[in-house]
């Protein structure tokens, strides 16, 4: 407020004036806002008075500052001189140092050349003589790794690699043992274990070291696998054997290393016998039935005296009437013997109590007794082991025997099932006796779901539960787990079998690296036909799962697929100077734009294959035309056979060869493809042959790769020796046997699904038969066959030459009439239309009507070899007699030529003989 305004009414300086000029305001608001003007005009000249001090403030540390840099700066001065002086000084002892040195250097320079000559001699001679050691170092470790061998399970068999991944030796799962070695000492090493057996004359071909574990005493066990013929001879050089002054055991066994369903180990021996301990059971009220039943949450599963007991509501017995009964009232069960009523009182915090019937029995003579029952009943050894007296929180007695078999267990088993023991308070025992056979395997939950109606089907098919069961369990949203149990081995195996089969799935023909990582509009396509997709890049295979009409309707999609990947290919083969352009420059360059499986190389042939469109065939073409502008192959001792230049970052072979690291890495990489084994040098034109150690394969292969190598070297192998090695008979098992060709075959059993089969023919077993006999047996169009081979080779029989129909001529001329119609010569087995052309034939060619009489049939023993029959008789008989006669004589002769002396029927009572009269031809059939 302008105080001018105030006090004269008008202010001079008017509108310019920096003050209020409102007339409306009181005396009162002119003097308060006078008041707060002067009070800030007073702020203001403070201000401005601390603002003046704070500038000579400053102005003072500005002095400040200058005259302290001021005399910084002549120090350095100061400093400077003094070290320039240092250094002028240093500088000049330098000099006169260099000048002495220079001339004691002088001095000195012819005898240091003397030494320097002596010492570069000196140094070449150990070069060479490193470079020698190191070469016959690097020729020893190649000549080692040229003789190692690797062992490895391969489809069931124990099957050992040599060289080139080589076929050494194979150890099927049919005659395979398991000798487990126990006692071994807690630091023992694999290698002394190996030397337990070649120290018995063993080779390191003929065993398998599969694993050495720590067991609960303290020791180890190791599992080995041989030849069951080669077990058996070492069990008893083996047994009671040293080592480290440690007796060792021997136990011999089944192994089954197949894939599919993995036995699980359990005690099947082994009967656990339980039953209810001596107990106490008390009735507790409350008020009201809330407090009860809050009492039962609240106690049940607590432990009292030792015990968890067990809490419910008291209930009446259904169809009584109890004057006592209380529904606010609880039952606290398993409650220990020597329980009493004020701990009771005080553990359900009620003083209305009242106990039970109690369910008491001597533990002591309950134990003797269960002892004298096993004994009476036991068939062999049985050890028992009482593993809890009912002290326990369960309140259990609980006793273990140890049977000497399963089948020695399920005796004393039946003998305690469903039975009432006075000993034990008129109870029945709990048992447990495991299955002797119990086999898990895991699928992925959405194989699950596509089989669901084939798992539903083959469970509801199971009539006897007892011999074997199935037992199906989804664990998470990943995958389930299905269980094969049971006590007859026959069922279980063959349940087995049945589950690994659908386990299995169908395997689709073809592959494409496209298909490692499926799109989802593929897996989207399949799972809408009700099937299930599984991939297995390692063994580049296709598996689809489902219902047989599920499995065909996604076959074609997934076909569909296989051929629309399969029509971007182009194949080219390279020249052989490209080899290495292409390993070194062009592969790497268009894996990079393209993708890594857009390319790919056979360099055993040479054969370039990409995947895409134009574009990836233009870029080809580019790079072909630039390895063509490359070097002319190299001249010279380390030419890579492979791309016939100078190798780089060499890889030298036991041969001598020297390969590129980049070419002999490709070409070990592609081996899974060409499938050519053993693995070779490709020197001297790929006429070197020398396999590849083992150790370089391994080199330039990861574990997945070189495992897959492994299953193809071995499925070739197979592939190569059909009538060596063949597969069990039983359908899905993939467990492969070593065939034999003896006169005598002997019956094999396969470990995975338990059939039996002949070593020969690969059959059922078939003792005291020859596999010819028995293939005969099962086959009646074999027994077809050779019945009329049979009757061809007879003198008097022969074909007619119209229809067919075996004849047999036993007298008169040779004009041979058929039932067919036709006119025959038996001399030509000519066909005329009537009689008088045959005559005529027979006159003009053959010079007369009769000549090579036909013998009679004559045999005069029976033989039967299996279902193919061999009759011969003196009795005579011919197909061109009336049907009804000619069916009587021959059942007559029938009837007679099977009759032998003392037998009152037939040889055999499953071969019946028929005369097809039509034909009059024999046949062999079953009845």
């Amino acid at each position: 407020m302008c105080f001018a305004l105030i006090r004269k009414g008008s202010c001079s300086k008017g509108a310019q004036c920096p003050y209020s000029h409102d007339t409306n305001a009181s005396p009162i608001e002119y003097a308060r806002q006078a008041s707060a003007e002067q009070e800030e005009a007073e702020r203001a000249k403070q201000e401005a008075v601390e603002r003046a001090r704070q500038l000579e403030e400053a102005k003072r540390r500005k002095q400040e500052e200058a005259e302290r840099r001021k005399r910084e700066q002549a120090e350095r001065r100061r400093l400077e001189r003094e070290r320039h002086k240092q250094e002028q000084e240093r500088r000049r002892r330098e000099a006169e140092e260099r000048a002495r040195q220079r001339e004691e250097e002088q001095r000195r320079r012819e005898e240091a050349d003397r030494i320097r000559r002596e010492a570069q001699q000196r140094r070449k001679r150990e070069q060479e003589e490193r470079e020698a050691r190191e070469a016959e170092e690097q020729q020893r470790i190649m000549a080692a790794q040229a003789k190692e061998i690797l062992q490895r399970v391969v489809s069931g068999s124990i099957v050992t690699f040599g060289p080139g991944l080589d076929i050494q030796n194979t150890i099927t799962g049919f005659e395979s043992c398991r000798i487990v070695v126990k006692g071994l000492p807690r630091d023992v090493q694999s290698g002394e274990v190996a030397d337990l057996f070649t120290h018995q004359g063993l080779e390191q071909a003929q065993f398998h070291l599969v694993h050495v574990r720590m067991t609960p005493d303290g020791k180890q066990e190791a599992t080995v696998v041989t030849n069951s013929d080669v077990a058996q001879a070492l069990a008893a050089g083996l047994e009671d054997l040293e080592f480290r002054n440690e007796r060792l055991s021997f136990e011999l066994g089944v192994f089954n290393g197949t894939g599919g369903m993995g036995l699980r180990e359990r005690n099947a021996n082994v009967l656990v016998i339980s039953c209810r301990a001596p107990s106490l059971r008390y009735v507790v009220e409350y008020p009201t039935m809330e407090m009860a039943q809050t009492k039962v949450r609240q106690l049940n599963g607590h432990i009292l005296a030792g015990r968890k007991v067990k809490v419910d509501m008291n209930r009446c017995p259904p169809g009584r009437n109890v004057l006592s009964f209380r529904p606010n009232s609880i039952v606290i069960n398993n409650l220990p013997d020597f329980a009493q009523d004020a701990l009771i009182i005080e553990f359900a915090e009620s003083s209305s109590v009242r106990r039970l019937k109690p369910f008491t029995y001597n533990v002591d003579y309950a134990l003797l007794m269960l002892q004298r029952h096993v004994a009476e009943h036991k068939e062999g050894e049985a050890r028992i082991e009482v593993t809890s007296r009912g002290d326990n929180e369960a309140g259990v007695l609980s006793v273990r025997v140890v049977c000497s078999s399963w089948e020695a267990a399920k005796h004393i088993y039946d003998s305690l099932a469903d039975r009432a023991f006075p000993f034990i308070s008129n109870g029945k025992f709990w048992l447990k006796l495991d299955d002797p056979k119990f086999y898990t395997i895991y699928i992925p939950a959405g194989q699950h779901r596509a089989q669901q109606s084939m798992w539903k089907e083959l469970e509801e098919g199971i009539k006897d539960r007892k011999a074997c069961s199935l037992f199906i369990q989804g664990r998470n949203q990943q995958d389930t787990r299905i269980q094969v149990s049971g006590s007859n081995t026959e069922a279980v195996g063959a349940l087995k079998v049945r589950v690994e089969g659908i386990a299995a799935g169908i395997q689709i023909q073809g592959w494409h690296i496209s298909l490692a990582h499926p799109n989802p509009e593929l897996q989207e396509l399949i799972t809408g036909v009700g099937a299930f997709l599984r991939i297995d890049f390692r063994k580049q295979a296709l598996k689809l799962y489902g219902t047989p009409k599920a499995i065909e309707q996604a076959t074609v999609i997934v076909q569909r697929e296989l051929e629309r990947q399969h029509s971007l290919e182009y194949t080219i083969q390279l020249k052989p100077f490209s080899l290495r352009y292409f390993v070194h420059t062009g592969l790497p360059a268009m894996k990079e734009i393209f993708g890594d499986d857009c390319i790919s190389l056979d360099i055993g042939t040479r054969m370039l294959t990409v995947k895409g469109g134009e574009e990836v065939k233009q870029h080809l073409n580019n790079h072909i035309g630039l390895s063509t502008k490359s070097r002319p192959p190299a001249q010279g001792d380390h030419t890579c056979p492979i791309c016939y230049d100078t190798a780089t970052s060499p890889t030298p072979l036991i041969c001598g060869h020297v390969y590129c690291t980049a070419c002999i890495r490709h070409l070990l990489v592609n081996a899974s493809d060409t499938k050519k084994f053993p693995l070779a040098c490709l020197g001297d034109g790929a006429t070197c042959g020398e396999p590849i150690p083992i150790a370089v394969i391994r080199r330039f292969l990861p574990q997945g790769p070189f495992d897959r190598l492994l299953e193809i070297a071995f499925s070739t192998f197979l592939d190569k020796h059909p009538e060596e090695y063949k597969y069990c008979k039983t359908p899905d098992c993939s467990q492969i046997y070593c065939a034999t060709k003896s006169s005598r075959p002997s019956t094999l059993h396969c470990p995975s699904c338990f059939s039996n089969l002949c070593s020969s023919c690969g059959e059922n077993p078939h003792e005291g038969m020859s596999c010819t006999d028995a293939r005969i047996r099962n086959d009646p169009s074999e027994q077809e066959r050779l019945s009329e081979r049979w009757l061809r080779e007879q003198a008097g029989v022969k074909q007619c030459p119209r229809c067919s129909r075996f004849l047999e001529k036993t007298e008169g001329c040779n004009h041979m009439t058929c039932p067919c119609g036709a006119h025959i010569c038996w001399r030509c087995l000519s066909v005329f239309p009537d009689d008088r052309a045959t005559y005529d034939h027979m006159h003009s060619v053959h010079g007369g009507l009769y000549g090579e009489e036909p013998r009679n049939v004559e045999v005069s023993q029976l033989r039967i070899h299996s279902r193919a029959l061999t009759i011969t008789s003196k009795q005579k008989f011919c197909a061109l007699r009336p049907k009804k006669q000619k069916e009587q004589e021959t059942r007559d002769v029938l009837h007679r030529s099977l009759q032998l002396p003392g037998h009152s029927g037939l040889i055999s009572p499953y071969t019946s003989m028929k005369l097809n009269a039509g034909k009059g031809k024999l046949q062999s059939g079953l009845d």
